[in-house]
């Protein structure tokens, strides 16, 4: 079977790049309250005004794993704004 350059960069970009988005997605702090406001439909801005916060300040706290507590005020508030 006969590649040509280009058939060899597109099949490594796909298999690159799909490699790169799970190991994004696994090494993320808070994965699992970003995953829980994705799937609630509740967007970060939203929960960051909820806790009087901007979202810029909201989304530099989730580079870094938070406490339990704070999580789970987070959830809490997850939880009502999908009721919303």
């Amino acid at each position: 079977m006969l590649f040509t350059f280009h058939s060899i960069i597109y099949m490594w970009n796909k298999v690159n790049n799909k490699y790169l988005k799970e190991q994004r997605i696994m090494k993320t702090a808070n994965n699992d309250i970003r995953l829980k406001a994705k799937g609630n439909g509740v967007a970060l801005w939203r929960i960051a005004e909820a806790l009087k916060i901007t979202d810029a300040t909201f989304s530099r706290k989730l580079r870094h794993e938070l406490p339990e507590e704070t999580k789970a005020k987070i959830y809490c508030i997850i939880d009502e704004l999908k009721e919303v």
